[in-house]
Order: C-alpha cells, then sequence, then structure tokens
C-alpha cells in the first residue's frame, strides 16, 4: 500500500494549504459552468475535490495511494457529496467520456519523475478533455526544489505529530526524507519514515510537453495569483486549454 503512513499525517501536514482559494481562483479564470464534469488527477485526500463538487461540477477522481482514497471516501461521506474513486496511476488514466476540466493539484506532477510519464499525464488529459475545456495543474517550481529546500532541515514539533524533513537534489531530482513521530492512543509515539522523489521541471519544459499533447493557448500563473510566473517562482499553477 503506497504512502500507508503518509496518508495518515497529510491533512494535518497539508492544514494551512488554502484550497478553496485555489479551486476557486482555477473556476475564475476557466470560467467552467456549474453542472459541468471534471476530474481530480491525484486527488490526495480529497482536499481539492470536494471544493470542485462544493462549486457544483460533477466530478471523479484518481489517486496512487488506496490509504489516500479511503481518507478521501470518508471525507465525502462526512461532507454529504458524491465521487467516483479510483485507485490508479494519474499517466494512464482513462475516462468513460470527455470532461470539461481536469485539475491536478499541489504537485501531483512533480511526483511525475519520469518526463515521458509527464507528457503522458498531459497527452490522456487533451484526449479526454472536451473542445474548449482546460487541465489546471500545480507544481513546485524548480527554484524551490533546487534552490530552496536542499541544505535546509524543516520541523514542526506538536503535540500529536513531530516531524522531520530534509532534501537533496541531484540530476534535476529533489529527494526528500521525512522522519515522523505521531502519537497514538496509549500516549506513545510511533516513528515511521518516507522518502518522496520530485522531479524539477522548468517552465519551458512543461510547455514543450503540453504542446506536444495539442495545447496551445497555455497561461503560467506565479501560484495562484494574478502576476506571470517567473523564474523564482516556488509554485506555478499551469492553465492548458483544449
Amino acid at each position: 500500500m503506497q504512502y500507508a503512513g503518509f496518508a495518515s499525517v497529510y491533512d494535518a501536514l497539508m492544514r494551512d494549504v488554502p484550497y478553496a482559494d485555489w479551486i476557486s481562483f482555477i473556476l475564475e479564470k476557466t470560467s467552467v459552468p456549474e453542472g459541468s464534469q471534471a476530474f481530480d488527477a491525484a486527488c490526495g485526500t480529497g482536499s481539492a475535490l470536494i471544493q470542485l463538487l462544493k462549486h457544483g461540477l460533477k466530478a471523479t477522481a484518481m489517486d496512487i495511494s488506496e490509504e489516500m482514497l479511503l481518507i478521501a471516501s470518508e471525507r465525502l461521506r462526512r461532507e454529504g457529496k458524491r465521487a467516483q474513486l479510483t485507485e490508479g496511476d494519474i499517466s494512464n488514466f482513462s475516462l468513460h467520456r470527455p470532461v470539461s476540466l481536469i485539475t491536478c493539484i499541489c504537485d501531483g506532477v512533480n511526483y511525475l519523475i519520469q518526463p515521458g510519464d509527464a507528457q503522458n499525464f498531459f497527452s490522456r488529459a487533451y484526449q479526454f478533455l472536451k473542445e474548449g475545456g482546460a487541465l489546471a495543474f500545480d507544481i513546485s517550481g524548480a527554484y524551490k526544489l533546487a534552490e530552496m529546500l536542499p541544505g535546509n532541515l524543516f520541523y514542526e514539533d506538536g503535540e500529536d505529530i513531530t516531524y522531520f524533513w530534509q532534501s537533496e537534489y541531484e540530476d534535476g531530482l529533489c529527494k526528500m526524507e521525512l522522519t515522523f513521530f505521531v502519537r497514538q492512543e496509549n500516549g506513545l509515539y510511533e516513528r515511521f519514515d518516507e522518502r518522496h522523489f520530485q522531479r524539477a521541471y522548468s517552465g519551458d519544459e512543461i510547455r514543450g510537453m503540453l504542446k506536444k499533447s495539442g495545447f496551445n493557448r497555455i497561461e503560467c500563473w506565479d501560484g495562484y495569483n494574478d502576476r506571470p510566473a517567473a523564474e523564482n517562482s516556488e509554485r506555478l499553477l499551469f492553465i492548458a486549454y483544449k
């Protein structure tokens, strides 16, 4: 089971991510109408998916982690929302019918560490979008992965979760070593370790792959702001239209 331990602490680590604002920004830019079909790739525990549903879209979602999907399913139940969840690799996804919007939020593309897999994801996104539909995804910028993270130690000492995070960068890959101590019901702490890899894609690399997949109109923002992306952007948001 992939990311089994990580799934249990993921929402705590991502609690400050403004998913509602991010999805609102995407929907404002793309003008996807209420009732449209959407697909959320690398959905994780379903935070972005829930926001799509709250905006009145009909969405399905995919993630490679069964444990993440179990949490997403429980979140849907609590929110009184419905969406089909599928376990799978987003570089090889398939949909029954074309959709108006495909999203991939919070570094899903960075985790496609083989450029060929990223190319496959973009090509399939183009294939399964309706004419005029949009692919919206963000990445951690190459500046962040290559310059900001390596050589630094990040940590948080919380009452229930303590973690340490170190990164190394080599040959376009950022290797992240994470150690967690999670408080159990008996008051003791359980340790587990995670190793994650992310590819540092440049904006030009992404644009090239999108164009190769068939996308012609491509927008790139400095995160979820009305500013064009720059070389030192920590997060880049791409919106590509079919």
